[in-house]
């Protein structure tokens, strides 16, 4: 009856949730109540059961009074508010673990990303990360590597801020915030993080050197801001030092960057190089100067891809030069510029605070090659031919010495030596049948050169009196001695004339048609005036007309030119490179791989179809000449101001072989004929431009399509 009246039992008591034990002393009264209401230990209790067991008799006997109504109440509020906070405590440890997850699977990604060097990627992911765990300096610090990569340098030294702020012991935290700013230029603000990095790392686990080497770049001497001067760890050289500003004579805000420089000095000019010096300013801003940038400005004529066409005016300012601010820095020279062309220097200089403003610009303008005053060397063999009868007559009439003959022969060809060469291989080529062959001068050859140089008189000089002429400048009386001491191609036969009788049949025209013969006018007394007028008035005037004009070739050598030939060089270098191997049919050609000659410029000419009546063999073959000549007579500042390599040159320093710029310069001129002045007026285009259209649409394409063609068994590679 008893236990029928007791009243009834709570079903969930806080103490069987697994709640913590208290000492008695830290027992409240709903703890009590809870005792009370039920007295097994709490550490006997697993797990919460779903009904309160019935009283028992010793709980009845043990003489506890039943709690009241309220403290019922108080101890069931507990007891929910327990298990409530237990509940959110573990879906805040859910929550967490996704979130972490989540975190997780973002770096991740984010590094493999960054081992792709897709690093755009990899900085929105570690954003996702960072978003999920704002908290974590490590990661702000992958993400600012990433677009330190990403080449967004602002942003990396915001969220290595960040991380700083975060993680202010990290070592780690300052040496990337301290190498960021050396790149964003902030010297004093990088050798302040430096030196807390130092700081930091007591361990030296960076190592002594790498530290050494990052502050040698900011000066160690110079004044950071530390807020704090402690002293460096033993691993660290004790000769590294740390500036306080607080304690420093010259505050840290008083700094300012120095003042500009002096203008330059040149110390130097040539055709192709400038020498400078410059010095430092008085005024350094409080603060050592460590570095010296030169800027230059120069003139260029060169083929602009944005424009689509030649730009030609001072291109902006670059730098050409950074160096220390040591004395024996401050000077430099550069070489491998363009002559006669117009460079401008400038100079500023930089310490831990900024850059100087620049200084004064400096003009200069190198020189223009000087052209050598001796050209050819005459042959001994000019003056080896036999003029015994020459001599003896100007021995007879003028009562002279018949060395002082020889000697005035001597006089007049040694002033005109290139010339001659010349003329004699124009009217070699001009009117040959086989240009490949030409080594002599047929009489027919002969005679039209003394035609059309307006030599023939018929008082002392007449079609009869030529083939004479060239018959006896032929001939050679000085015995068996002489013809044995002559090799194979010194003698042109019977029915041609090598260059050393060319030259003796000059002098024997001079000698009769300006001697005065049957009354003839001009006559001359002395054999050297005479050989003077025939040349200077007759044949070279002559020879000229066939040769290229001034204006012409200051076109042709202009920069303009050079500008067109480099924007398709390229391709012009590949096909003549095909055409300098086509010819084998010697050892001798078979070693002159990287050059052309004649032959094999035919050759090329022929299967581009580039042959007709403008454009003829002989023409291409006087070319061929003219260039070769030209440039044999050049000094090496003036190969070098026209863009043809010296060294080139030098290893085709022989008149049958054409060095890839000499080729370049053939196609020009040959173009030149296929596109003469009146066609290029009637269109209305000037020569660049026809010159760059040409090339660019229709030689090039064409032989491309032809080495293509021979790399696949179509055609021949070699000339026949």
């Amino acid at each position: 009856a008893m236990e029928q009246l007791e009243p009834p039992r709570i079903s969930y008591l806080p103490s069987r949730l697994g709640g913590e034990a208290r000492l008695p002393s830290q027992t409240t009264k709903s703890d009590a109540v809870i005792a009370r209401l039920d007295p097994l230990p709490v550490a006997k209790l697993g797990k919460t059961p779903q009904t309160a067991p019935a009283p028992c008799a010793a709980r009845m006997s043990s003489g506890m009074s039943e709690p009241s109504l309220s403290e019922l109440n108080l101890a069931d509020a507990q007891w929910r508010a327990t298990v409530n906070e237990r509940r959110v405590a573990h879906e805040a440890r859910s929550n967490s673990s996704k979130k972490m997850a989540h975190v997780r699977e973002s770096t991740a990604k984010a590094r493999s990303a960054f081992e792709s060097h897709d690093y755009l990627h990899a900085v929105e992911h570690l954003s996702e990360s960072i978003s999920l765990c704002p908290s974590s300096d490590s990661l702000l610090r992958l993400r600012a590597k990433a677009h330190t990569r990403a080449g967004s340098l602002p942003d990396a030294i915001v969220d290595m801020q960040q991380a700083t702020r975060l993680g202010r012991q990290s070592a780690e935290n300052h040496l990337l915030m301290g190498r960021l700013l050396l790149k964003e230029g902030q010297m004093a603000d990088a050798g302040s993080a430096l030196t807390t990095a130092m700081q930091l790392d007591a361990s030296g686990q960076r190592g002594e050197s790498e530290y050494k080497a990052l502050l040698g770049t900011v000066k160690t001497n110079r004044y950071y801001h530390s807020p704090n001067k402690k002293k460096l760890p033993r691993i660290f050289d004790s000769r590294v030092e740390l500036s306080d500003p607080a304690q420093d004579t010259v505050a840290f805000n008083d700094l300012r960057p120095p003042a500009a420089p002096p203008t330059p000095t040149a110390t130097g000019t040539t055709f192709n190089a400038i020498s400078l010096v410059w010095e430092l300013p008085d005024d350094d801003g409080g603060d050592e100067i460590f570095e010296v940038e030169v800027e230059c400005s120069f003139h260029e004529v060169a083929w602009d891809e944005k424009l689509c066409g030649i730009f030609e005016g001072m291109r902006e300012f670059t730098s050409w030069h950074k160096c220390t601010a040591a004395p024996e820095q401050c000077k430099r020279e550069w070489s491998k510029l363009t002559s006669d062309n117009v460079y401008c220097f400038r100079v500023r200089c930089a310490n831990s605070i900024g850059m100087s403003p620049y200084s004064a610009a400096l003009a200069l303008r190198t020189l223009v090659p000087e052209v050598p005053e001796t050209t050819m060397e005459m042959p001994p063999a000019w003056l080896q031919s036999d003029y015994a009868d020459i001599i003896k007559e100007h021995m007879d009439q003028r009562g002279v010495d018949g060395m002082e003959v020889l000697t005035e022969i001597s006089q007049v060809l040694r002033e005109v030596v290139s010339d001659i060469h010349l003329s004699f291989k124009m009217f070699c080529v001009l009117n040959s049948k086989d240009v490949l062959h030409v080594q002599s001068m047929q009489r027919s050859q002969f005679t039209t050169m003394i035609k059309d140089s307006g030599l023939v008189d018929e008082l002392s000089l007449t079609g009869n009196g030529i083939d004479l002429l060239f018959q006896r400048a032929n001939m050679d009386f000085r015995g068996d001695l002489r013809a044995k001491e002559k090799d194979a191609g010194s003698d042109g036969g019977v029915e041609s004339m090598v260059e050393s009788e060319f030259v003796n049949g000059l002098v024997r025209v001079a000698h009769l048609r300006f001697g005065g013969a049957n009354g003839s006018s001009p006559s001359f007394v002395s054999l050297q005036e005479r050989l003077e007028h025939l040349l200077s008035v007759h044949l070279i005037p002559t020879a000229r007309l066939g040769m290229p004009t001034d204006d012409f070739l200051a076109m042709v050598k202009s920069r303009r030119t050079r500008a067109i030939l480099n924007k398709h060089g390229k391709l012009l270098r590949h096909i003549f490179s095909n055409y300098a191997a086509a010819d084998i049919s010697s050892a001798e050609a078979r070693d002159a791989a990287d050059s052309v000659n004649l032959k094999e410029l035919l050759f090329m000419m022929k299967e581009g179809n580039l042959i007709d009546r403008e454009c003829t063999q002989a023409k291409i073959a006087l070319i061929f000449t003219v260039v070769n000549l030209e440039n044999t007579l050049k000094s090496a500042e003036q190969l070098t101001s026209e863009g043809i390599p010296t060294d080139e040159n030098e290893a085709d320093d022989v008149e049958d072989e054409l060095c890839f710029a000499e080729w370049c310069d053939v196609i020009v001129r040959m173009i030149n004929l296929k596109i003469p002045a009146e066609a290029r007026e009637a269109e209305g285009k000037d020569f660049w431009t026809v010159l760059d259209e040409y090339l660019g649409n229709v030689l090039i394409p064409h032989f491309v399509q032809l080495v293509k063609d021979k790399k696949r068994g179509v055609g021949s590679k070699y000339v026949d």
